[in-house]
């Protein structure tokens, strides 16, 4: 069965934000029980609970990223400083 138009825009419109949010991402380290990073230039903190966690930061640069996306769409982050400048 072949997937309906409307669905394939869906998910090609979902794949290209996910990119964009991730392409805003930088600066993702571990720290206690999470890990940290900023997006758009400002800081933020996220535990790494649910199904993030067992995941391991500091191995590969795109996969911190990856879970920096995923801790921010659990609603496991939280903004904890302003603009880095």
């Amino acid at each position: 069965m072949k997937t309906p138009r409307l669905l394939a825009s869906f998910g090609k419109a979902a794949k290209a934000s996910l990119a964009d949010l991730a392409g805003r991402i930088a600066g993702v380290v571990a720290i206690d029980n999470g890990i940290s990073f900023t997006l758009d230039g400002e800081e933020y903190s996220g535990t790494l609970r649910g199904r993030n966690r067992d995941l391991v930061v500091g191995f590969n640069k795109q996969a911190d990223v990856a879970i920096a996306v995923r801790v921010l769409l659990d609603g496991d982050a939280k903004l904890v400083g302003k603009k880095i400048k």
